[in-house]
Order: C-alpha cells, then sequence, then structure tokens
C-alpha cells in the first residue's frame, strides 16, 4: 500500500493535518468527558459524606462542571466537523485515485485491456477503488489520532502521578502496537480470500446475467445457476471465517483489557491508601483508563480490513505503475503510414504473400476482401488492439512502430471505427462528445447533418439531452452506426481507418453520407475496409487506391 500511502501525503497532506487534529480534538474530548466527570461524581459524593458526617468541606462545582459542559458540546462539534471534513477528504482523494488509475488506463495498449474481462475491470474501477478509502479512515487518521491521544493522556498521568503515567505509556503504547500487529496477521489472509471470493462471485453473477437468454434457451440456465450459487457459498465460508477471527480477536482483547482494568483500579486504590492521590483523583484514573480503553478495543475492527485493502491496493498499484515505466515515443503530427505483414496467423492472405502498403498522401485507400480475410484484424495490428510481438508484421506512423508510440498520442492524432456500432449509456450529446472539451452544439449538428441524422436529433423529445437507452437500446441499427461515424467526424483526427462504416445502411444512404464526408477524408490519411469497392466510386470517378486481402486473390 506504499504507493496509495504516497499519494495521501503528497496530494493531501494539509488536509491530513486538519483532519487529524479535529480526530485527536474529538478523541481527547471524549476521555476528557469521562475523565471529569467520574472526578466530580466521586468528589461530590466524598464531599456529601463527610458534610454527613459533621465535617467543614469545600467543592469548586463551577470550574469542573464547566469542564464538562465543554467536553460534551466540543466531543459533539469536533465529531460532526471530523467526520464532514475527513469524509470530504476521502471523497477528494478517492477522485485522485481514479484519476491515477485511468490515466494509467489511458496509456495502456488495448490489446491489454481487452485481456481482461469487462467484470474483472467493473471490479476493479469500484469496490476495489473503494476498498482504499479505508487507507485514509481506517489506517492513517484514527492511527496518527490515537497515537497523539496515548503521548498526551500519558503526560497528563505524569503530571497526576508520574510513575503510574510512564507504565501507562509504555505498557498502552506497546498493547496498541501489538494488537495492531495482532489484528492483520489473524485477519489479512482471511480478508484477502473473501474479497478474492466475492470477486469470482461477481463476476460470475455478471456473467449468469449477461448470458441469461442465451442459458435460458439452451436450457443450461439451472446448471449456470449452481455455479454461481456454489461461488456465493465459498464466498459466505470464507466471510464468516473472516467473521470469526475478528470475534476471536475481540474477545481476547476485551479480556486483556479487562484484566488492565481491575489492575488499574487495584493501581489507584493503593495510591490512595499511601496518600499519593486522592479517592476522586483515583476514579479519574480509572474512567480514564476506560475512555482509552474504548478506543483501543475497536482495533480489530478497525485493522479487519487490512487484507481487503491489501488485495486491491496491490491490484491496483500494479496498473498504475506501469503507466509510469512507459517510456514510449508521442508524435506530434502524421506524415506517413507504413504497413507490412506476412504469414500472420490471423490474416489468411498474409501466409502466401506480403501485405503491404504505403500511406504519404491523402488518397483514401480501400482495403477489400471477403468475410474473414483479415481486414479487420489489419486494422487492429494498427491502433495496438493486437500485439505485433511473435509476428512478422509491421506498422510504422512517423518511421516510428505503433508498439512504440503511446498509446495517448495515438489515440489522440488516429481513428478507427469497428465493425460493431459501441454507444454508452447516456445521452446522444454524450456518447458524440465524449472525452471532448469546447464542443458547440453546432459543430455537433453539422456533423450530425453529414450522417442525416440532424432532422431526427431535433425532433427528439430533449434534442441532444436526449437519453439513448442502456447500450444505445432506443436507437436502430443504422442509427448507432451513424452515431458511431459523427463521433469519430468530431474527433477531427489525422489518420482514419473505418471498417464496414456503411453496415445497416442501405445503398443510396451509403452513398451520400460518403459523398459527404469524402471532402473531410481526403484531408487526411484514410483506410476504408469493405468486402470490395462500391460501385459509385468508379461512377463518381474518384481517385482513389485498392488494396485486396482476400486468400483468393493471393
Amino acid at each position: 500500500m506504499k504507493f496509495w500511502f504516497s499519494i495521501i501525503f503528497k496530494n493531501e497532506q494539509k488536509r491530513l493535518l486538519i483532519g487529524l487534529f479535529w480526530s485527536f480534538f474529538t478523541m481527547l474530548s471524549g476521555v476528557g468527558l469521562l475523565a471529569l466527570s467520574g472526578w466530580l461524581i466521586t468528589a461530590t459524593a466524598f464531599a456529601g459524606l463527610a458534610i454527613g458526617a459533621g465535617l467543614i468541606v469545600k467543592l469548586d462545582m463551577y470550574m469542573p462542571g464547566s469542564g464538562i459542559r465543554y467536553f460534551a458540546l466540543s466531543r459533539t462539534i469536533g465529531r460532526y466537523i471530523e467526520r464532514l471534513y475527513n469524509h470530504d477528504t476521502i471523497l477528494r482523494l478517492i477522485a485522485t485515485y481514479r484519476v491515477t488509475i485511468f490515466n494509467a488506463l489511458s496509456h495502456k495498449p488495448l490489446h491489454d485491456v481487452r485481456q481482461t474481462s469487462d467484470s474483472e475491470w467493473l471490479s476493479r474501477l469500484t469496490s476495489d477503488l473503494d476498498a482504499l478509502d479505508s487507507i485514509l479512515i481506517r489506517y492513517t487518521i484514527p492511527t496518527l489520532a490515537t497515537g497523539l491521544l496515548l503521548g498526551t493522556v500519558s503526560l497528563f498521568l505524569c503530571i497526576v502521578w508520574f510513575d503510574f503515567g510512564i507504565v501507562f505509556l509504555i505498557a498502552s503504547t506497546l498493547a496498541w502496537l501489538l494488537l495492531i500487529l495482532f489484528s492483520i496477521r489473524q485477519t489479512k489472509g482471511a480478508a484477502s480470500q473473501a474479497i478474492s471470493h466475492l470477486n469470482h462471485t461477481r463476476e460470475t453473477l455478471i456473467s449468469h446475467l449477461k448470458g441469461a437468454f442465451v442459458l435460458k434457451s439452451q436450457h443450461l440456465m439451472s446448471h449456470h445457476s449452481g455455479d454461481t450459487a456454489s461461488a456465493l457459498s465459498l464466498f459466505e465460508q470464507h466471510h464468516n471465517n473472516l467473521q470469526k477471527r475478528i470475534a476471536r480477536i475481540q474477545v481476547v482483547t476485551d479480556s486483556i483489557f479487562g484484566i488492565a482494568l481491575v489492575a488499574t483500579l487495584y493501581a489507584s486504590l493503593w495510591a490512595v491508601n499511601h496518600h499519593i492521590i486522592e479517592g476522586p483523583t483515583a476514579i479519574m484514573l480509572a474512567l480514564l483508563f476506560v475512555g482509552v480503553a474504548e478506543l483501543l478495543q475497536t482495533t480489530p475492527e478497525q485493522f479487519s480490513t487490512w487484507g481487503k485493502t491489501d488485495y486491491a491496493s496491490k491490484r491496483l498499484s500494479t496498473l498504475a505503475s506501469e503507466s509510469n515505466k512507459s517510456n514510449n515515443t508521442d508524435i506530434t503530427a502524421i506524415s506517413e503510414v507504413c504497413c507490412t505483414v506476412s504469414n500472420h496467423p490471423h490474416i489468411p492472405a498474409s501466409a502466401s504473400r506480403n501485405i503491404s502498403f504505403n500511406l504519404s498522401d491523402s488518397t483514401p485507400l480501400f482495403i477489400t476482401g471477403r468475410s474473414g480475410s483479415g481486414k479487420s484484424t489489419l486494422a487492429k495490428l494498427m491502433f495496438k488492439l493486437i500485439p505485433l510481438d511473435k509476428s512478422n508484421a509491421s506498422v510504422a506512423i512517423n518511421n516510428t512502430s505503433v508498439q512504440n508510440i503511446s498509446s495517448d498520442s495515438l489515440y489522440r492524432h488516429c481513428a478507427y471505427l469497428e465493425q460493431t456500432s459501441s454507444l454508452l449509456s447516456g445521452s446522444l450529446y454524450y456518447n458524440l462528445t465524449l472525452g471532448l472539451e469546447n464542443i458547440e452544439d453546432s459543430k455537433v449538428f453539422d456533423v450530425l447533418s453529414l450522417v442525416e441524422l440532424q432532422a431526427w436529433a431535433d425532433s427528439l423529445p430533449e434534442g441532444l439531452n436526449t437519453w439513448l437507452g442502456e447500450g444505445g437500446a432506443k436507437v436502430s441499427g443504422g442509427q448507432a452506426r451513424r452515431i458511431c461515424l459523427a463521433r469519430l467526424l468530431l474527433r477531427n483526427p489525422e489518420f482514419i481507418v473505418l471498417d464496414e462504416p456503411f453496415n445497416g445502411l442501405d445503398s443510396a444512404m451509403a452513398e451520400r453520407i460518403f459523398m459527404r464526408i469524402l471532402p473531410w477524408l481526403v484531408l487526411r490519411k484514410s483506410i476504408v475496409l469493405l468486402h470490395e469497392v462500391p460501385l459509385f466510386i468508379e461512377q463518381q470517378n474518384i481517385d482513389y487506391r485498392s488494396l485486396n486481402v482476400d486468400l483468393s486473390s493471393a
């Protein structure tokens, strides 16, 4: 967890100190209230007994009474401010963690990202990130505040009874540190197993829900439900094991502090008998110990999540550290794109001939071939969706292999329209402008007019702010395809690859849209992947180049 601790101390140092102050202030007020109340009640009782015995005694009730009211108010106010302030710090910190993770993902090659399942990414980017809030709220601020409290209480006890103060400092600090280490050691493994099986259960459940239709159609629903139930049962076993460990630690802790309280009472009464302290002070010492013990008794529960946090932090820190090791090249402008492929296992035509092209001008290149001939694989090689390792393939931009170009730079200057139309659960405007800044509505409508969606967008109940449904469920396939194409046009890249850009469109609409975007294409380096060059390209006498990757033409 060192990586995440360093972020706290680097980015939130000031807020950490302020939060630490309010946490310490609240703890001190609670302990002070308990100790001073015990002293006043005992002193009042002794004064009453003395008066009843005919003795003359003097007791100032107003000063300690004022102190009790002060501690009562300060504890309430301090707790409120501490909770409000520290939870605000947690939200800021989690936002910083998210930026760190997403920044790492933006530098990570997409083929590496896609090797991890969607449910696994969901687990990492939700539950794992949420687990990191324990670093601040459980391990950092409470631990530092408790250490300060032990030092402050010990200093006060040294003033009241020096020998007892020194013994209290040594014994309480040693017991506190040992309790932390013991709690971590006893619960770390069980907590790691519990969170690991929770993630596995979540992935199983998500897969079950996503494939429910197919499972039901093939009469496999009950079988797969059994796997999900087994995963859930295994998680419950590990969770119960963790809770039993925490309960056993808590029993041991309570027993030790119970014995220590008896020892404190005995020592206090001994001191009273030897006229070292007075009776009310003895009760104050006992209640002071009770107040401190109440804080220390929360330690097992506080550190019982250490294994979960450690498990999450390791998974995330590995991801975050990869971006820091990246020393890939950035590109500023694209002057040339070169590609050579031979004997690639996913491109059949490359087994018998080299597939090679060079884009140094703005003439569109049509790469054609039958389904399964490797057109999409070729595009994925260009965009690092498939690694170039262990294959006779070379893709270079400005004489630099795409493997050595930073992902951030590559996706800033290049754009790829995949065969499948991917829409997000959001509004039309959100789907069009995701990742873009300062995009005016007029520009959005200009692009929508190019793909013949402006009239449709105008007719929507909330215009551009209309929600498109879960994964774009409220739009047709043809509309989804044109939205994806419009999204690419808004990005204004220098190098474009369009993979079957007119899927779901009739030939007349495909021709109209292509002729509208052609002036935009010829200003850039572009590749269009199709089964065959459309007839209207020949009829319109458009200047283009063609490359066929079909095995039958080798």
